[in-house]
């Protein structure tokens, strides 16, 4: 029994390797895409391609899974199992391939990187329940084929997601806006608790007085006027910078979204200010807790960002937008400074 397992050992060992190199390739910051051979350099594939193939050797690894957790029933099949792992070396290879040759930025190459990453530390995980399974002694063969199947569903698991991978920028920058917006309801639904702590906060005093006199968390402490106030100016500036990044949302869906929002330079440009607006979120809440010290900070950052944005959307409107287009976001976009100004002033009369 030893000696015929041992080719399919050296095939676990062999894609083993592969996925560890190639998942410490992904990771890496300053990663390049992989040189082109002089036939490919005519004609590169695009991005679209590149998502196309790793989805398909994605299913094929899948499939040929499921072939395993088969062959490894018992009695064990070892040709069957040899033949298809040698399969998945060819699969895997091509995998790798497609990976390599993403390119560094963008948001769809580094949804696509992502999942290439989760597939391939899945797949590891079942290649060690190979091994697992082929060693077992017989006292522990059912524990051990009970782990194979486990590791074979994540695996399985994993693929079906990776369907649902963006098709070209424009969608996977809205799957991230989507995610900030979520963040962003978090945050608000977090300051109106701040707002709302006032009486539970002194109710709590009462009752735990002299129990904790180090406990010093938001809540025990009842807020002052100025603090509640100044907690439902910021929750109104933050509220308008989330109807922002939900405009682009909206004015981006399918199956008729926008041209003047779905350019790739405008996609690049938005990218980096929604993913400040989705830190800046977090900051801003910390920032009213009492004492409120580094409120200005907050408050000056989220102002910045949104200014940008809106701008940004300014631009891209007067550039690419029909004069329909433009009419309507100029008016909205007044309505919106007019209101953000309004939260300002109030903020400051505090």
């Amino acid at each position: 029994m030893a000696p015929a397992a041992r080719p399919a050992d050296e095939l676990v060992r062999v894609l083993d390797e592969s996925c560890t190199a190639t998942l410490a390739s992904l990771k890496r910051p300053n990663r390049e895409p992989a040189a082109l051979s002089p036939a490919e350099s005519s004609s590169p594939p695009s991005l679209s391609d590149i998502r196309n193939d790793v989805l398909a050797h994605l299913q094929a690894i899948s499939k040929e899974v499921t072939a395993i957790s088969l062959a490894l029933r018992p009695p064990v099949s070892q040709d069957a199992l040899k033949g298809t792992l040698e399969k998945l070396v060819g699969v895997v290879g091509k995998l790798v391939y497609a990976a390599e040759l993403l390119p560094r930025d963008g948001t769809l190459a580094k949804r696509i990187n992502w999942t290439v990453q989760e597939s391939l530390e899945a797949f590891q995980h079942f290649l060690s329940s190979i091994s697992s399974t082929l060693a077992a002694p017989s006292s522990s063969a059912k524990a051990a084929r009970d782990e194979l199947l486990r590791s074979a569903k994540t695996v399985w698991s994993v693929v079906d997601k990776a369907q649902g991978l963006p098709k070209d920028e424009l969608e996977a920058e809205r799957l991230g806006w989507k995610d900030v917006l979520g963040l962003l309801d978090d945050c608000l639904e977090e300051m109106k608790e701040m707002g709302e702590a006032e009486d539970a906060g002194a109710e709590g005093d009462e009752e735990e007085e002299g129990e904790d006199d180090d406990d010093d968390d938001f809540g025990s402490t009842p807020l002052t006027p100025a603090q509640r106030g100044r907690i439902t100016a910021a929750h109104l500036l933050l509220r308008l910078t989330r109807l922002l990044v939900n405009r682009l949302f909206t004015k981006t869906a399918p199956p008729n979204p926008s041209p003047a929002f779905t350019d790739p330079s405008f996609l690049a440009s938005t990218h980096t200010l929604v993913s400040r607006v989705s830190e800046m979120g977090d900051d801003l809440a910390a920032a009213l807790e009492p004492p409120q010290d580094e409120l200005k900070e907050a408050v000056e950052e989220v102002l910045s960002v949104g200014e940008e944005l809106a701008k940004c959307i300014e631009e891209a409107v007067d550039e690419r937008g029909s004069e329909e287009v433009k009419k309507a976001e100029t008016e909205w976009l007044g309505v919106w400074r007019k209101q953000r100004d309004t939260a300002k002033a109030k903020l400051d009369a505090i």
